[in-house]
């Protein structure tokens, strides 16, 4: 009997420690600062060569679970925020879990760089050239010559020769009048054509003598010229 006991206590013995061997590690969980108010922010680490690195995640003990994708080593994971603890198994094994308290700090947030306001360059105000005024030359005004005024010669006034005979008295001078210009008749040309000399009569009658009517015609010529210049004196 005492053999059987210690043959059965040896057998569950192996299989308590074979079935602690075959059991896949716990996951590891670690809050990280939240990214913002509204999510929570955590690192899953799974170690041991495993045929997958799937695992659940869930707010509650017993679910409901959301499976991930993971892998070997760190994984990092964002959740909602749903509750105080998450838990995390294997999904190819449910009885290794692990567990971690949430975190409310929240990460420090990159301050955003304010986007540039563009400046408007202002529309440049065409400038209006203003129209030159033309400029109007005044019209000269012609000058008037000035029509000369002619002048007049007074007359010369007589002057009385002085008389020097006080005993006798002088005798009223009398003007003398103005001569009358008589006008020179015109010679006819049949009196300024002299005959041939030959065809005039003589005083003797004859050819032998001299013509007489040329000196006669000169001697009434000169006394007609002394006429006209010699003016006419009234006798005292």
């Amino acid at each position: 009997m005492r053999k059987l006991f210690a043959l059965v206590s040896a057998f569950a013995l192996v299989l308590g420690l074979a079935g602690t061997a075959l059991a896949w590690q716990k996951p590891s969980v670690e809050a990280q600062c939240a990214p913002d108010a509204e999510h929570y922010a955590w690192t899953v680490t799974l170690t041991g060569a495993e045929s997958n690195y799937d695992f659940d995640w869930s707010f509650g003990k017993n679910g409901p679970w959301t499976k991930v994708d993971g892998s070997s080593g760190a994984n990092d994971l964002t959740t909602p925020r749903g509750g105080d603890t998450l838990y995390v198994r294997w999904t190819s094994d449910h009885s290794s879990v692990g567990k971690a308290e949430a975190s409310d700090e929240l990460c420090e947030q990159p301050t955003p760089e304010p986007t540039p306001t563009p400046t408007i360059e202002p529309t440049p105000t065409p400038t209006v050239e203003p129209t030159p005024t033309p400029t109007i030359e005044p019209t000269p005004t012609p000058t008037v010559a000035p029509t000369p005024t002619p002048t007049i010669e007074p007359t010369p006034t007589p002057t009385a020769t002085p008389c020097e005979d006080t005993e006798a008295g002088c005798p009223t001078p009398t003007p003398e009048p103005t001569p009358t210009p008589t006008a020179k008749p015109t010679e006819s040309p049949a009196a300024a054509t002299l005959p041939p000399t030959d065809t005039l009569p003589t005083s003797g009658g004859g050819n032998g003598g001299s013509p007489l009517w040329p000196l006669v015609a000169l001697a009434g010529a000169i006394g007609l010229a002394v006429t006209l210049v010699r003016p006419v004196r009234s006798s005292k």
